[in-house]
């Protein structure tokens, strides 16, 4: 919001509103070229684990729902090609940004960038990601690509920016750069496996590297009566909530304070939970003796198998 990436072709420019500048700043260029590098960087990194290296998971599961295709489907159920897809994916990710920026091999890069992202594309369920990447790694291309290639020349420059604005930008960015660095290391920061326990997981581009499959049920206790009722997460969520609920601790005990809610007085809402992380043997998530609407932290979470 704060980048002069508004001096043409747009409504402002258009409308005389905005300065039209000749050249794009190299800061701005190299602002937006940090953000797209810093998914790939993090993803590269969270998959060097043994469960992607070693084990290609949780790649051999999802290839394995694909063996019906025509021509590669036998091909995608042996074990080898997951773990060759394993490591290229590795590979692709802590290099390509690498690649990128070096303008030898730029062009022939962001073809292979594009074969990739439209194979996870078409592959795995990851929605809209590998498309807004392979338009979100043009910035590493000259800024003025986009004249060049349809002709156009722009307008003569009107004025710059007033120094206070980019001044302000600037720092902006700089607090930005702390926090895109800072979000995915904070797991470090916590016990346990991130994958499982999810403490830190979130807005940390951990990209395809955990599959997950759960059963989840309540158990509802009346502490003076001792009256019990087993409640499935389906009587407050939809089928879609139900899958995530049953696979991520944060979303698992907000459902059991929804089902608080569905009993009048003081009563205490457990779980009975197991969950298989990439294809291991099903374990319980969480403590089932543990009410979950009078706990402060996440020490309710059984360790990871």
């Amino acid at each position: 919001a704060v980048l002069p990436v508004g001096h043409h072709w747009s409504l402002d420019a258009r409308a005389g509103r905005t300065a039209r500048a000749p050249v794009v700043s190299a800061w701005v260029v190299w602002a937006l070229r940090a953000q797209v590098g810093v998914v790939y960087a993090f993803a590269g990194v969270a998959k060097l684990n043994p469960d992607w290296l070693l084990d290609a998971q949780p790649l051999r599961l999802w290839l394995a729902d694909h063996t019906s295709a025509p021509v590669v489907g036998p091909l995608l159920g042996e074990p080898l090609t997951a773990h060759a897809a394993g490591w290229a994916g590795a590979v692709f990710d802590l290099t390509i940004v690498g690649w990128l920026l070096w303008h030898r091999s730029r062009p022939a890069a962001y073809v292979v960038l594009v074969v990739f992202h439209a194979a996870t594309g078409l592959l795995f369920p990851i929605g809209v990601f590998p498309w807004v990447m392979v338009l979100a790694t043009l910035v590493f291309f000259d800024p003025d690509w986009p004249r060049r290639f349809v002709g156009f020349r722009g307008v003569a420059p009107a004025g710059a920016r007033p120094p206070i604005v980019a001044v302000l930008a600037r720092s902006l960015l700089v607090a930005l750069a702390f926090v895109q660095i800072v979000l995915p290391l904070r797991h470090l920061a916590h016990d346990g496996n991130v994958r499982w326990n999810e403490r830190g997981y979130e807005l940390a581009w951990r990209v395809m590297v955990t599959e997950k499959a759960g059963f989840l049920e309540f158990v509802v206790v009346d502490p003076i009566t001792d009256d019990t009722w087993e409640v499935g997460p389906e009587e407050v969520l939809t089928d879609w909530q139900v899958t995530q609920a049953s696979i991520r601790p944060d979303l698992l005990r907000q459902t059991a304070v929804l089902i608080d809610d569905l009993f009048p007085g003081d009563v205490e809402v457990r779980a009975v939970s197991f969950v298989s992380m990439n294809g291991r043997e099903a374990v319980p998530l969480v403590d089932p003796d543990v009410d979950l609407t009078a706990i402060g932290d996440r020490r309710w979470i059984e360790p990871a198998p």
